[in-house]
């Protein structure tokens, strides 16, 4: 804005001028990236003249408002896609016009964005959560002269719910029913029904490959769909092997284990494995999301449905896996102490706790 007295008859009124009747500033966007002929829009928008009031309670007397369309550079950190927070400088300045000649005014009264507006400036995928702004006066050695700079830092904060509901909760379910594929009976029933819920994940990451970006680096999102690999593979892997050493005839032998044992401890470390994994992978978001924020980041009934769910095999197996352990690891008589004669059930496959001698050759 550039000052200039307002005529007598102006006093608590308003006069619209042309541009060209008066000098403009030659203001520009220093970090724009696109072509800078169309950056305002409506070049001969008319000015306005404000009365002595409106100079003496902000310092200026003259408007001239254009919409701004600008494609601005700004250094993205996907590293945490698609939780990921950007901040995005817009840095407002001249080429030519050194401060001897022009001083850049920040008016923060009418730049006032943060989070007491609710969020007002959002589209569908991001949401502005602030907006400061800075005056800088940058020394330029060439031309041996100060030039005035206004920076507006913004917020940009992505909104996570389309990628929680078609990546993140598809992946967790198949994977968490992989593994529980390790509760069946039929070994060979297992390897078939795991390898299918593993072909399915690796559909599920292709169908939703075009809409990850592609990054020289590791994002959050890759590790995430590394550890579901691994863990759906592992359980697949513990059926293949198991059912491969009952095939042999390995348990049979006087210094072997009992093959239920192997396959308790087998499935109960994955599944733990696969639990302590998803909680921390979600601990490295803890600074946006945690448990309790990624259940309500959903809007709708249906994918909170979906999610309680998820929540609920993740308990069912966590708490199979720590009776399987307890299984092994108690002795007989604990379990009369606990659970009585409903005991026997309490890990499949598991020996009467009212019969015989006990699995670990101690007399009752």
């Amino acid at each position: 804005a550039t000052r200039s007295q307002a005529p007598p008859n102006a006093f608590h009124d308003k006069l619209t001028l042309a541009p060209g009747l008066i000098w403009t500033p030659d203001v520009v966007i220093l970090n724009q990236v696109s072509a800078m002929d169309d950056m305002f829009g409506f070049a001969n928008s008319p000015l306005v003249l404000t009365d002595n009031e409106f100079k003496a309670k902000t310092g200026v007397n003259v408007l001239w408002t254009r919409r701004l369309s600008l494609e601005s550079a700004c250094k993205i950190d996907m590293s945490n896609f698609p939780f990921d927070k950007q901040i995005c400088s817009i840095v407002i300045g001249s080429w030519a016009t050194s401060r001897r000649q022009m001083l850049l005014i920040p008016q923060d009264w009418q730049q006032k964005v943060g989070p007491t507006d609710g969020g007002s400036i959002h589209t569908s995928e991001f949401m502005v959560g602030n907006i400061t702004v800075q005056h800088k006066s940058v020394y330029m050695r060439n031309a041996a002269e100060r030039f005035e700079e206004v920076v507006y830092e913004m917020t940009v904060k992505r909104y996570p719910h389309f990628y929680i509901v078609n990546f993140m909760l598809p992946m967790v379910a198949v994977t968490m029913l992989t593994i529980a594929t390790m509760w069946m009976s039929n070994t060979g029933t297992r390897v078939n029904a795991g390898t299918r819920l593993f072909l399915t994940l690796i559909s599920i990451m292709n169908i939703t490959a075009m809409w990850r970006p592609a990054n020289d680096t590791d994002i959050w999102l890759d590790r995430f769909q590394a550890h579901c690999l691994l863990l759906c593979m592992s359980a697949v892997l513990q059926s293949l092997v198991l059912d491969y050493l009952l095939k042999t005839g390995l348990f049979e032998l006087s210094w072997a284990p009992q093959s239920h044992h192997v396959e308790v401890v087998l499935r109960s470390a994955i599944c733990l494995v696969g639990m302590g994994v998803f909680f921390v992978d979600l601990c490295d978001l803890v600074k946006q999301h945690d448990v309790e924020g990624l259940f309500f980041a959903f809007h709708g009934r249906t994918t909170r449905m979906l999610m309680a769910f998820v929540y609920l095999i993740f308990m069912c197996l966590g708490f199979s896996a720590v009776s399987s352990i307890m299984w092994l690891i108690l002795p007989n008589w604990a379990w009369r102490l606990l659970c009585g004669k409903a005991c026997t059930p309490i890990a499949s496959g598991g020996e009467d706790c009212t019969g015989p001698p006990s699995r670990r050759g101690e007399t009752v």
